[in-house]
């Protein structure tokens, strides 16, 4: 019995993890929205960094991108 709970509860938390697909909106300051993601990803938590670029060029795409664009749920 506890098996059976535990793979349903298993399986509803890998389904609405799933389910949250985000975009990324920005203002017009940023000509190209989508050279964003090279700076960070989208969560539900907002716009996280992640950069593999030397870390001045990183900061600096990741404050300017956070700044200018936010990640909205679908």
């Amino acid at each position: 019995m506890l098996s059976i709970l535990l793979k349903t509860i298993v399986i509803a938390l890998a389904s609405t993890a799933n389910a949250q697909t985000y975009r990324f909106q920005c203002n017009n300051q940023v000509a190209n929205p989508s050279g964003c993601m090279n700076y960070g990803y989208c969560t539900g938590g907002g716009f996280y960094a992640s950069c593999s670029g030397p870390a001045s060029d990183c900061r600096n795409g990741f404050s300017f991108c956070s700044q200018n664009c936010k990640c909205i749920r679908n």
